[in-house]
């Protein structure tokens, strides 16, 4: 295992209950102070030992206390008028130094009779049975078990040796253990300390990870710390908006905004490699604290490939129609192909609404969607290039190109189609036996039909380069020919000039 002691900035550990708690050690720090990720790595950069023994007992118990803050960096101001300041310290046993300082000053404003006010309310009531939580502990019993947590004392308390469900609802009580270490838990502290520096700190601050949407409690994880706290930040910007409209957060519109936020970060952190091992962790608060769900929804290496691309990533982030009035009319292409969905089936739907809506069809989405599902199905069975095998990920640009070659072909196609007719009778009199032959899979038929009607139209310019189209993508491919067959019922439909109807260049 990594030696912690050499790495000074907060980073995931790869076990997600300790790295919901790094994550909850940042959005306390950040709600108490106003630091963000990148300030916060600064500070512990220039001085961690100040950070974790001086500001941070100061923000538990504040945040214990006032939840809300109406502005979040008040605090920090706040401390800075009251000359809390932190001298330069040399060496780690002036730890104690330093909290001795903060406890003085936790004392002098969060002391209520003979103890420090803390409660066991809202997300903190994950530690009803606690140590200092608990109603009877008294002012220096709860500076001792915070000086145990900051090991800044050798354990004491069995309560913090063994990590159990005192500490974590997602692990059984000791009594629950069978047989294990005379029925005390087989998890220690001393365990996870081998995985990450003062691991107690991180415990107390899992709760915090989560954000409440509806009347549960979620929280996306993905292996690496920059990417999970960007997209938390817009699950918590999603609670706000909910309770601001007074809506109810429901988990398809929760999911629905994951995946936006979820590209929206891939974009920026370029952290590839985290979108197959992503979760949303449902968890439940109150009296009985319940893990109601840790959902897979990683991308695959394929999809992630794909996406990566900026000009593939904004043909497909658009809502489609399928058709009226059902729960799923309308659809986000992006989330349907994450999810691993074929997309030649929901562009047959949304072309034949428009066709019965005498509309035209989205013409660059339709068409991206058409060339990645092609390129898909062949390269699936063209299994020479292994586009799956463990050499994708570093080759994957091949695919890309080939999409964007296709759209590109696509594109040219359905323009050229569009420009042979003369007015819109004579397309519905073409398409309507075209799109039949489609859905049947008919394409003997499909094909009689166009080249009939092409031969009604010879004097016509550039019908070579259809044919030639029809004969390599449609005759000759036994895989993939709806694709190509459904671009051109797309590019008849499309009247000239019309949305997107002769945007086929590529920047």
């Amino acid at each position: 295992m990594k030696n912690t002691e050499l790495y000074t900035f907060l980073q995931f550990t790869g076990n997600w209950f300790i790295d919901a708690g790094i994550l909850g050690f940042v959005n306390l720090m950040e709600e108490v102070y106003g630091w963000d990720l990148e300030e916060l790595q600064e500070r512990i950069k220039e001085n961690e030992d100040i950070v974790y023994y001086g500001y941070f007992p100061i923000a538990y118990v504040h945040y214990n206390n006032y939840s809300y803050l109406e502005n979040e960096k008040r605090l920090f101001y706040w401390l800075k008028t009251k000359d809390l300041k932190f001298p330069e310290f040399k060496n780690a046993l002036e730890r104690e130094e330093i909290f001795s300082k903060v406890w003085k000053f936790i004392e002098k404003h969060y002391k209520n009779k003979d103890k420090i006010k803390l409660s066991f309310s809202g997300k903190f009531v994950i530690f009803t049975n606690f140590l200092f939580f608990q109603p009877k502990w008294k002012v220096d019993q709860q500076r001792e078990a915070f000086r145990e947590i900051l090991e800044l004392k050798n354990f004491s308390e069995e309560t913090l040796i063994y990590v159990d469900k005192t500490i974590n609802k997602f692990l059984p009580s000791k009594g629950e253990f069978q047989n294990l270490l005379y029925g005390k838990s087989f998890i220690t502290v001393f365990d996870l300390k081998k995985v990450i520096k003062l691991p107690l700190v991180f415990l107390l601050t899992f709760p915090l990870g989560f954000e409440k949407l509806g009347k549960e409690n979620f929280c996306f994880y993905a292996p690496e710390l920059k990417f999970s706290y960007k997209v938390n930040k817009k699950l918590k910007i999603l609670e706000e908006l909910s309770n601001k409209e007074k809506k109810s957060s429901s988990k398809r519109r929760i999911l629905t905004f994951l995946w936006r936020e979820v590209i929206d970060a891939l974009v920026e952190t370029k952290s590839l490699w985290t979108l197959e091992n992503m979760y949303i962790i449902e968890y439940q608060m109150g009296q009985n604290q319940n893990l109601l769900k840790a959902e897979y929804i990683g991308i695959p290496k394929l999809q992630a490939s794909v996406l990566i691309d900026d000009k593939i990533r904004d043909a497909l982030n658009c809502h489609i129609q399928l058709g009226k009035g059902a729960r799923e009319a309308q659809i986000w292409l992006i989330e349907k192909f994450i999810k691993g969905e074929g997309l030649y089936e929901k562009i047959l739907k949304h072309t034949n609404y428009a066709l019965k809506q005498n509309k035209n069809p989205g013409f660059k989405a339709s068409l991206y969607a058409l060339a990645i599902d092609a390129k898909i199905k062949e390269n699936a069975e063209n299994s020479s290039k292994a586009l799956f095998s463990n050499d994708f990920f570093r080759g994957y640009k091949f695919l890309v190109d080939e999409i964007k070659e296709t759209y590109l072909l696509l594109a040219s196609r359905a323009n050229l189609i569009s420009q042979l007719f003369e007015n819109e009778e004579e397309k519905s009199k073409l398409v309507y036996p075209l799109f039949s032959a489609l859905k049947k899979k008919n394409r003997i038929s499909f094909v009689n039909t166009l080249l009939k009607k092409f031969t009604e139209l010879s004097k016509k310019e550039n019908l070579s380069p259809l044919i030639k189209f029809i004969f390599e993508n449609i005759i000759s491919n036994d895989v993939s020919w709806e694709n190509y067959a459904l671009a051109l019922i797309i590019g008849i439909l499309t009247s000239r000039g019309g949305e997107n109807g002769g945007e086929i260049h590529e920047e």
